[in-house]
């Protein structure tokens, strides 16, 4: 798959994510198709520990969206413990488990999910809600592992003036990340560093 062909599908499945009202908007194209449910399993086994060992497995969604809501989200830990942390305000979670000293660590997860097509018309005009102030706010924020760049949104914002529908101004949005955002290798994604530069 092609970068720019990436981003364009995973910009609209994080639409559905961060704005979970925006599922009204996604409703109204989506065709009449049956939801089909799927387990996700995925296990995770530590060959050489030393001392106390921890395993982090992300969970399913924790929120419903318009293509896909999770059933349950299943671990077993033997020999340690493991809990689910929710993250209700980013539809996050992820399964935190613990062994100690002596024991083999293993963690299995079964997400069970049903999920469904969707189809969205970007060419025909549409009846997106208004977002409450709050819930944008806290995707713009700024986080222990990544710094505002106010460089980035300014630069960014420059480009969709002048321009009427909001398609238009999104189309620009978006081809100015593709052109001006690349992932540095070296740069670590956890810690002070960030993979995106522009």
């Amino acid at each position: 798959m092609k970068r720019r062909d990436f981003l364009r599908s995973a910009g609209v499945v994080s639409a559905a994510m961060a704005f979970p009202k925006a599922g009204r908007m996604f409703v109204e194209g989506t065709a009449p198709e049956a939801w089909r449910t799927f387990d996700v399993t995925t296990s995770v086994q530590v060959l050489k520990p030393s001392g106390t060992t921890r395993i982090w497995i992300p969970a399913a969604l924790v929120s419903p969206t318009p293509f896909q809501k999770t059933l349950a989200n299943d671990f077993k830990a033997e020999g340690g413990t493991a809990k689910l942390i929710e993250s209700s305000a980013d539809s996050l979670g992820i399964i935190a488990a613990e062994f100690p000293a002596g024991v083999m660590p293993a963690l299995t997860v079964t997400s069970r999910i049903t999920t469904k097509n969707v189809v969205v018309d970007l060419s025909a005009p549409g009846k997106a809600p208004k977002e409450d102030p709050a819930e944008l706010k806290h995707f713009l924020r700024a986080t222990k592992l990544h710094a505002h760049r106010r460089h980035c949104e300014s630069d960014g914002d420059g480009n969709h003036q002048g321009l009427e529908h909001d398609v238009e101004k999104a189309r620009a949005i978006y081809e100015w990340i593709v052109e001006n955002t690349s992932r540095n290798p070296k740069t670590r994604a956890a810690g002070s560093g960030y993979p995106l530069h522009a």
